[in-house]
């Protein structure tokens, strides 16, 4: 039992980490700054994430989104999935498994979540910027066009 409180206090304090270098992060006024200790939130919230016997949506969708905000999509996914998962309301996740997925070119599966975000929430804030960029990337998309045009109503 004593090494499962040790192992529960890591976790705990990895994520406790991770926060910590979130608020650093958004708290810096210059762009290495910014970036240096983003990726000590990354490595602290992987590490919590990792490590953690009970999952957490809030802790997988903030490594997802702050691996996505570092240019690393890819590593995003799948704890960004996971979160989605453990939530399925969770419409922060879907935002940004959605623009992870256009940066990849799988304009159908992001048009997907989009429309589930729109069902949870029209007004959601996430959502017109996620929509911006699969037309960006899909002009000739006619589902993501037909979204638009809902939203702008």
């Amino acid at each position: 039992a004593l090494a499962g409180t040790g192992h529960s206090a890591l976790v705990q304090w990895s994520a406790r980490e991770g926060e910590r270098a979130l608020d650093a992060a958004r708290a810096a006024h210059d762009g290495p700054t910014r970036a240096e200790r983003l990726q000590t939130a990354v490595r602290q919230l992987a590490r919590a994430s990792a490590l953690g016997l009970v999952p957490s949506v809030e802790l997988e969708n903030k490594l997802g989104q702050v691996l996505f905000t570092l240019a690393r999509a890819a590593e995003a996914e799948p704890h960004l999935a996971r979160a989605i998962e453990l939530d399925a309301s969770n419409r922060s996740a879907r935002v940004f498994l959605a623009r992870a997925l256009v940066l990849r070119g799988a304009h159908d599966e992001a048009l997907a979540l989009l429309e589930r975000v729109f069902a949870l929430d029209p007004r959601d804030p996430g959502l017109p910027v996620a929509l911006a960029e699969l037309l960006r990337a899909a002009p000739d998309h006619a589902g993501a066009a037909g979204l638009r045009a809902r939203l702008e109503r």
